[in-house]
């Protein structure tokens, strides 16, 4: 849209002025003000044109207006482009994950605005993943779980697996179940319109590396060989006379 604005433009123009800044801008695009100021600047350098850089994209902000909800929807090859995705807030939220201290456990660590953690533990399908596909799987459950304090922000993602953080930046690991765990968080990053960035923690810095480890008094049991010696003692032949267990 912004080229064939573009190419329509007089050439004999000395000034990129107020009203063709306003032409080139899509009114219910928020989010591409980058590209837009980009190709204005690119105009006026083609066509030997004055501009300030500083000015264009001050005179851009104001135009969009960040307050305004009522955008107006793009038609593009007849298609209407009505729901914009909604502004992100300028804050950071920083999340740090630990997967690969415990087989049976992930947990996940909200470092700010606020602190909260969030865990749960592997099921018997889960258990048989590779520890990257469990590092990547667990950073979309802590998404998920603190979805409306992450929703439509930034986020800056602690994670103490290297692989993980190169497949993301690299947008394709080498595992298959790591890749489908990528698109999985690929894809709860878009519903929450979250902007995420990866960086690698070392497992001693992790705040959450402790607490996978950990495993709750009300999770605890009986081994079987132990279980069996109860069994015999308070059960025997004719089944238990009593409830020990209780």
């Amino acid at each position: 849209m912004v080229n064939d604005l573009v190419n329509t433009w007089s050439k004999r123009a000395k000034y990129v002025d107020d009203l063709t800044i306003l032409e080139i801008i899509p009114r219910n695009s928020p989010s591409y003000l980058n590209c837009i100021v980009d190709d204005i600047q690119c105009f006026s350098h083609c066509n030997n044109m004055r501009l300030n850089p500083a000015k264009c994209k001050a005179m851009t902000i104001d135009f969009l207006d960040y307050n305004s909800c009522t955008w107006r929807p793009i038609c593009t090859g007849g298609v209407t482009w009505d729901d914009p995705l909604p502004w992100r807030d300028e804050r950071h939220v920083r999340v740090s994950v630990a997967t690969d201290a415990s087989k049976f456990a992930w947990r996940g660590s909200l470092i700010s605005p606020v602190s909260a953690d969030t865990s749960d533990y592997w099921t018997n399908k889960e258990q048989s993943l590779n520890i990257a596909t469990k590092e990547a799987t667990a950073l979309e459950r802590v998404l998920l779980a603190f979805q409306n304090q992450l929703r439509n922000s930034r986020l800056d993602a602690l994670v103490d697996n290297q692989a993980v953080v190169q497949a993301w930046n690299n947008q394709s690991g080498k595992s298959g179940p790591l890749n489908k765990a990528l698109k999985r968080l690929f894809f709860t990053t878009v519903d929450l319109n979250v902007s995420s960035h990866l960086s690698y923690i070392s497992t001693n810095d992790n705040p959450a590396d402790s607490h996978s480890r950990r495993l709750s008094t009300m999770d605890r049991k009986l081994c079987p060989a132990l279980w069996k010696v109860v069994e015999q003692q308070f059960g025997g032949p004719t089944g238990h006379t009593c409830d020990l267990m209780a």
